[in-house]
């Protein structure tokens, strides 16, 4: 049987930043933390904490089970 690859929630969330044009400083700015906090998870080096979980779903839509949901996948993988 062939496994899903299941990729950290931060690569998800790159490529929607890119889709809508903002970098890195600014969408720190839009969710209150500092651009060394959102490369970190862009870059899958941190987990996504509940607390970045509602700072993105308020931000990019969803809620923040859904992101919570990404970063426990990535974790069992």
């Amino acid at each position: 049987m062939r496994q899903a690859i299941v990729s950290h929630p931060g690569v998800m969330v790159s490529n929607m930043l890119e889709d809508l044009g903002v970098g890195v400083r600014q969408f720190a700015k839009n969710i209150g933390v500092t651009p060394a906090t959102v490369s970190r998870f862009l870059s899958g080096k941190t987990a996504l904490t509940p607390a970045l979980a509602i700072q993105l779903s308020a931000a990019l839509g969803s809620n923040p089970a859904f992101w919570m949901r990404l970063q426990t996948n990535y974790d069992l993988r």
